[in-house]
């Protein structure tokens, strides 16, 4: 899993209705999006009941969905008392790339 926008290029303002958003690179993966966004979903609610020491919390997690870019996966957590909106994506290799472009502009500026 990696990061991309706003977190990586510079741009992100806390409290301000940013998000971390977070890419899932599963080459050649087959099946639908949805369905790994799903397992995926599954695993982090589990996984952060599991370890409460982390101190991150699942607030809201409503099912992926199908949206024009592919599927979505979007997650409200709670850490050390801050709400972090959390949108988890697939195979979003280009966006990666396009972060780290603009923060090297926004580096050169």
């Amino acid at each position: 899993m990696l990061v991309f926008g706003s977190v990586v290029n510079g741009l992100y303002q806390k409290g301000l209705e940013s998000d971390l958003d977070l890419t899932l690179i599963v080459p050649d993966f087959e099946k639908p999006h949805e369905e790994l966004l799903q397992v995926t979903k599954s695993v982090l609610e589990k996984g952060l009941r599991k370890d409460p020491s982390l101190g991150v919390k699942v607030k809201e997690a409503p099912p992926p969905f199908l949206m024009s870019g592919g599927a979505l996966l979007e997650m409200k957590l709670s850490c050390n008392g801050e709400d972090i909106n959390v949108d988890i994506l697939v195979n979003k290799t280009l966006e990666i790339c396009n972060s780290k472009l603009i923060n090297t502009y926004c580096l050169t500026d």
